[in-house]
């Protein structure tokens, strides 16, 4: 048996039996293949279902803005091409109203209005302009 002696830190502390250790194989994992994407002669761009989905909507915006400005132009040219109205016969004549027709009043403050007596312009002005001749 071996001896008991207790280790000081003035007594180092050597094994009295060598143990050799034998390398421990670790396995190793190939390196998974990572799934390879199919080359192509031209790599630069690639059309997926998103591009596809650009295109349309931009055709779609497209013939929109081109209908709207369409719209624009017709109503300018429907604008400018109305058919004149042309007087009739019937158009021409007007009906004057009768010199002896009297106008009753439907109430009180037309009635009012009615007594207000307004002078004749032309002869309000016919004296304005002698006023200003003898200046």
């Amino acid at each position: 048996m071996p001896d008991k002696t207790i280790n000081t830190p003035e007594t180092p502390v050597t094994p009295e039996v060598a143990v050799e250790t034998a390398p421990v194989e670790v396995p190793v994992a190939p390196p998974e293949a990572a799934p390879q994407a199919p080359v192509s002669q031209d790599p630069g761009f690639i059309e997926t279902e998103s591009n596809k989905l650009v295109y349309v909507l931009v055709a779609v915006l497209v013939i929109i803005l081109l209908s709207l400005v369409g719209l624009f132009f017709y109503k300018q040219y429907m604008a400018t091409t109305e058919p004149a109205v042309t007087p009739t016969p019937a158009m021409e004549k007007s009906v004057a109203p009768a010199e002896s027709a009297t106008v009753t009043p439907a109430n009180a403050e037309e009635a009012d209005l009615q007594e207000i007596v307004v002078p004749d312009i032309d002869e309000e002005m016919k004296a304005i302009d002698t006023d200003l001749n003898q200046l």
